[in-house]
């Protein structure tokens, strides 16, 4: 199986065929699904004007890795920061994670249980933002991290659809 940079590569590629480009595509959304599968390709179609006819541009698939890996190379940095960290932790003994820093044992998703209903900003953007809110403890609160609308602590948000806590319940409990 190959990695994320690899597909990446691929997707951009113009001397592989059309086909090959999409499925290297979605494929890059299958290693990273920032808002779910469905949510993260349909803000990829949207976002980088993908066409039904791929032969009329082309460039999309280009636009559309772009931003998928801006978003990407926002989060790999923290998670090598936080492996690092708990190397270190462990090697003197401390094995069990602190709570603040338990959101970066997991995959970051900002959760859209309606694919319709996503954010329409960049997913950099939106990947800032996120890790701004876990960082500063406001994650968790009763303003949406993405759009700062309010909306209930444990259901999406009306406004962008994110649902930050739809994936891990034990975080509020």
């Amino acid at each position: 199986m190959s990695s994320f940079p690899e597909r990446a590569r691929q997707a951009e590629n113009p001397e592989l065929s059309v086909r090959q480009r999409l499925l290297a595509l979605k494929d890059c959304v299958t290693r990273f699904p920032l808002y779910g599968h469905q949510a993260s390709w349909q803000h990829l179609i949207s976002w980088a004007r993908i066409p039904l006819r791929l032969e009329d541009d082309l460039d999309s698939l280009t636009r559309a890795v772009a931003e998928l890996r801006g978003a990407r190379e926002l989060w790999l940095p923290l998670t090598a920061e936080f492996a690092a960290r708990r190397r270190a932790e462990k090697a003197v003994g401390r094995r069990s994670i602190p709570l603040r820093d338990r959101w970066l044992t997991r995959p970051l998703q900002v959760y859209c249980p309606n694919p319709a209903l996503r954010p329409v900003e960049s997913m950099a953007r939106v990947v800032a933002r996120v890790v701004a809110a876990h960082q500063d403890g406001s994650a968790f609160g009763r303003d949406c991290v993405v759009c700062g609308s309010g909306r209930p602590v444990e259901q999406a948000c009306p406004g962008c659809g994110v649902s930050i806590l739809g994936r891990w319940p034990w975080m509020w409990r």
